[in-house]
């Protein structure tokens, strides 16, 4: 089995490292899991839908620069999303 063959169905630390990895598809799957909410929390204090979008591109780049490991990844996914 690929990873990639199931990727929407793999745990969100095992995407996290295929994308640290440089996988794109799994850095894809990340953003399509968590970008919403990112968004609507962003959305909420700047109140502009183009500001928004672009800073949650940069939430995202920026995490993945920042965060040492994929664990550290997942824990600031969890916090967002709680």
């Amino acid at each position: 089995m690929s990873k990639l063959a199931n990727i929407s169905e793999a745990a969100d630390r095992d995407v996290v490292t295929w994308a640290r990895e440089g996988d794109e598809d799994a850095y894809h799957e990340m953003v399509r899991r968590y970008g919403p909410l990112v968004f609507d929390v962003i959305y909420r204090v700047v109140g502009q839908r183009e500001q928004a979008e672009d800073l949650t591109q940069e939430t995202f780049v920026k995490a993945f620069e920042a965060l040492g490991t994929p664990s550290a990844v997942a824990c600031y996914l969890a916090l967002i999303n709680s």
